[in-house]
């Protein structure tokens, strides 16, 4: 899975567990659990990102 596609399942994702809890659909939240969890898994492909590098040993 890339970055991007991880990202996106995250957002709609989220978007979708909280349109579950607003209009009381239980089943939609549960899919948004599910598709947030899924954008969440680490993948072989990214490796272990760090978006700002070894700013820790910097310092």
């Amino acid at each position: 899975m890339s970055k991007t596609r991880a990202v996106k399942d995250r957002i709609v994702g989220k978007t979708k567990q909280i349109a579950g809890e607003i209009v009381g659909d239980q089943a939609l939240h549960e899919e948004g659990k599910d598709q947030e969890n899924k954008g969440e898994q680490p993948s072989e492909e990214t490796g272990d990102l760090k978006p700002f590098g070894n700013l820790d040993r910097l310092t």
